[in-house]
C-alpha cells in the first residue's frame, strides 16, 4: 500500500511538470497559456552613435586628403612637363635692352620707374631704402611739429573771430592774410597734419584711420562754413576762393605740384 502511494505521488509530479516549462525568452517560469508573458529581447551587439559619427568624419577627411594629394600631384606633374622656350626668352631679354636705350634721357618717365623700384625694394626689405629714417622723421615728428605750429599761427591769425561752430560770428570781417593766404582752413590742415604725424610716431593704425575719418568730418564742416561765409561776404569770399584754391593744402605746395605736372 505504501509503495502504491509513492508511485501515485511521482506520477502526479511528472504530470504537473509537463504543464510547466522554462523558456530562455521569458523573464520567469510561466505556463504557456498565461496572457502576461513579457518577452526578453535577444541580446545583440550594437555600435554607439558617436562611433558611427566619428567613423563617417574620418572617412570624409580621408577622402579630402586623397583629393588634395591628387591635386598637388597633378600640379607637380604639370610643372615637370613645362618646357622653357629659351630662344623666346632670349629674344625678350634682347628686346628689353633695346627698349631701355631708346628715347631721350629725362623724357622717358624715369622718375616713375625709380619710384616703382623704391616701393618694391621697400616691400621686400620691410622699409624704405636709403631714405627710410629721413622719411620717417618727415612723416612722423615733422608733420606733428608742422601741424602744431599751423594750429598756433591760425589761432593768432583768427584772434577774436575764433569759434568752434560752423557758422562764423558776425562783425569780425573776412580773414585773408597770414596762413589764410595759403589755404582757406589752415587750422583744420594743422590738426590733420598733427594727427597724422602722431599716428606715424606711435605706429598706430587706429590713429591713422581716425585721422582719415577726421578729414571727412572737416570736409563736410568746411563746406557748411564756406556756405555761411558766402552768404555773409558774397563776392568778396568768391574772390578769396579764386585766389586760394584749396581748403587744406598750402598754395605754395599747389604751385610746386602744378609745375611738376606741366613739366
Amino acid at each position: 500500500m505504501y509503495i502504491m502511494i509513492r508511485v501515485a505521488v511521482l506520477l502526479s509530479l511528472l504530470t504537473a511538470s509537463s504543464a510547466f516549462h522554462v523558456s530562455p525568452h521569458y523573464s520567469r517560469v510561466t505556463t504557456s497559456s498565461s496572457p502576461f508573458v513579457q518577452p526578453i529581447p535577444h541580446s545583440r551587439s550594437t555600435t554607439p552613435l558617436y562611433a558611427l559619427v566619428d567613423k563617417e568624419k574620418e572617412t570624409r577627411i580621408n577622402n579630402n586628403k586623397s583629393s588634395i594629394d591628387f591635386d598637388i600631384q597633378g600640379l607637380i606633374d604639370k610643372i615637370q612637363n613645362v618646357e622653357l622656350d629659351w630662344d623666346r626668352l632670349s629674344d625678350s631679354v634682347s628686346g628689353v635692352k633695346e627698349n631701355v636705350m631708346q628715347g631721350e634721357v629725362g623724357q622717358r618717365g624715369e622718375l616713375w620707374f625709380i619710384a616703382q623700384l623704391v616701393c618694391l625694394l621697400g616691400i621686400l626689405g620691410g622699409g624704405v631704402p636709403f631714405i627710410g629714417n629721413a622719411l620717417f622723421f618727415l612723416l612722423g615728428p615733422g608733420l606733428l611739429l608742422i601741424g602744431a605750429a599751423a594750429i598756433l599761427l591760425s589761432v593768432m591769425d583768427m584772434g577774436s573771430a575764433l569759434s568752434p561752430w560752423p557758422k562764423p560770428p558776425s562783425g569780425q570781417g573776412l580773414i585773408t592774410d597770414g596762413l589764410f593766404a595759403q589755404c582757406r582752413h589752415p587750422m583744420y590742415a594743422g590738426l590733420l597734419a598733427a594727427c597724422a604725424g602722431l599716428a606715424v610716431v606711435t605706429d598706430s593704425v587706429p590713429r591713422l584711420v581716425l585721422t582719415a575719418v577726421l578729414y571727412a568730418i572737416f570736409q563736410s564742416k568746411s563746406n557748411l562754413e564756406e556756405y555761411e561765409l558766402s552768404q555773409m561776404y558774397g563776392q568778396e569770399y568768391s574772390s578769396y576762393k579764386a585766389q586760394v584754391p584749396d581748403k587744406f593744402v598750402p598754395k605754395a605746395i599747389m604751385d610746386v605740384l602744378d609745375k611738376t605736372k606741366s613739366s
